[in-house]
């Protein structure tokens, strides 16, 4: 019998820069910094992701990187750094290319009700 893996549910934080094949490495790296700054590991960024589509027109770069567990302000966080590309062959309103950029979150850790929005306090 195969075992079913769980998977978590994510919230994110995300955001999204203007991206190309010219300015790929520069974005990939800016946010692979960024992961170091804030002392996320970002091993995975630091591999060669190569700017490159899909058939379907969406860019698969950079989702391999794993969650890993953080104790921030003594709340222990899952996290996972999360790169995907859109382009106009995806959503035909785009004029151009975008990254989006996230850090995603494990849901049950952060939220406390889901019906009302309510995320859990930190705690002190």
């Amino acid at each position: 019998m195969k075992e079913v893996m769980n998977l978590p549910e994510y919230s994110h934080i995300q955001t999204y820069v203007k991206c190309c094949k010219n300015n790929f490495s520069e974005v990939i790296s800016n946010f692979s910094q960024a992961l170091s700054d804030l002392n996320i590991d970002n091993a995975y960024f630091l591999t060669e992701l190569v700017w490159e589509l899909s058939d379907n027109g969406f860019m698969y770069v950079g989702g391999g990187a794993e969650s890993k567990e953080y104790s921030i302000n003594n709340q222990l966080l899952h996290i996972r750094p999360y790169v995907m590309g859109w382009t106009p062959e995806v959503i035909e309103e785009l004029n151009e290319s975008w990254l989006e950029i996230d850090l995603l979150l494990w849901t049950e850790e952060i939220e406390l009700d889901y019906r009302m929005g309510q995320l859990k306090e930190p705690i002190n």
